[in-house]
């Protein structure tokens, strides 16, 4: 059977495509209204999408409450063929429940190698979290996971369910991102979160979204020894601004990245932490020793000294850098940024967010 890809932004529309054809299907229904018939309606015809093998949700911003999660994926039945299942519920309120509802819907599948959930802001809290991380430990399958559950009144106490969860795929776990920002989480949940990355030797992209936690030079030291176990990275985020991380964490960071040889991209953001001109100078300097690393993505803010020493603007790797400059008050602090950037001497091409 042929393969057919569709992408719709309308319930109305869904409903007069040919389902059982569709393979691949990207439902952009951000813009829809919403409320409980047209749910249903959806509902009804992703029912008859029998060949389905990936499916995008998106209903972002939609005021979904738990009773309307349970429109949608209660008795959706299991799809035989679907392998990559993303969903995006940002800015939601369907709350614990609604995870719940969510969690017992994604054990269905077994066989799902593409898990991406986005519930941001939906405040499900720990218990909502250790729902949804209890289903993706059901699956032996993953590939690819990211899972964005930031500002959602998380705890350490589901770090430890994550950590299991991650453990459970890391014989095959290739992708992970993990969006665990603005929550309760303390140097003890990275630990453990940390310790699941350790048995994930087979990951070549990392994503860690961990900024406005409570994290300390601790926790970031517990991330180094995991990156020093996994050196097949190529891709690797770390967006940690705002928390509590100093010279020892950087220090530490640094000589743990040294190590992940492989690295061709990476992004950082740093800024609102406690380091000393010390600190990004290490920082610099390790940027600097990464043989492989050409693309280069920096966030940054009024006065930071990232990317500012003699051993970034003489360094011979990077050749691409994108700059995240939204945190700057003034056009001076912005351009004061490019200019120093552009006095990189291998550098292309210079792009800014």
């Amino acid at each position: 059977m042929q393969e057919q890809n569709i992408t719709l932004r309308s319930i109305e529309n869904f409903q007069q495509a040919d389902k059982f054809a569709i393979t691949h299907l990207d439902l952009q229904l951000n813009n829809c209204s919403i409320h409980d018939q047209n749910l249903i309606l959806l509902k009804n015809s992703l029912t008859q999408c029998s060949q389905i093998q990936s499916l995008t949700l998106n209903l972002e911003n939609q005021d979904i409450k738990a009773h309307q999660m349970d429109l949608i994926f209660g008795d959706l039945p299991q799809f035989d063929n679907l392998n990559s299942l993303i969903l995006n519920l940002i800015f939601n309120e369907f709350q614990y429940e609604g995870a719940q509802i969510l969690g017992q819907y994604l054990k269905k599948y077994q066989r799902l190698k593409i898990i991406k959930l986005d519930l941001y802001g939906c405040q499900i809290g720990s218990d909502g979290a250790k729902e949804l991380i209890d289903a993706i430990k059901s699956i032996k399958t993953i590939q690819n996971l990211e899972i964005w559950i930031g500002n959602c009144d998380i705890e350490d106490d589901a770090m430890l369910c994550l950590m299991q969860a991650l453990q459970s795929q890391s014989n095959q776990l290739t992708d992970l991102t993990i969006g665990m920002s603005e929550n309760q989480i303390t140097d003890v949940g990275i630990n453990q979160i940390s310790t699941a990355i350790n048995q994930c030797q087979k990951l070549e992209l990392l994503e860690l979204y961990l900024y406005e936690t409570k994290m300390s030079d601790r926790g970031l030291q517990s991330i180094t020894t995991a990156l020093n176990q996994c050196p097949l990275i190529t891709f690797l985020a770390l967006c940690l601004y705002t928390n509590k991380i100093g010279d020892k964490g950087v220090l530490s960071i640094s000589n743990g990245l040294i190590n992940c040889s492989q690295i061709s991209s990476l992004i950082l953001s740093l800024f609102n932490n406690k380091m000393t001109d010390q600190g990004y100078f290490e920082f610099d300097k390790c940027i600097s020793c990464l043989a492989n690393l050409l693309y280069l993505e920096c966030y940054l803010n009024n006065h930071e000294k990232l990317l500012k020493s003699r051993e970034i603007l003489n360094c011979k790797n990077i050749r691409e850098i994108t700059l995240g400059l939204s945190q700057c008050d003034s056009d001076f602090e912005k351009n004061y940024h490019k200019a120093k950037a552009l006095k990189i001497k291998r550098l292309v091409l210079l792009e800014i967010k």
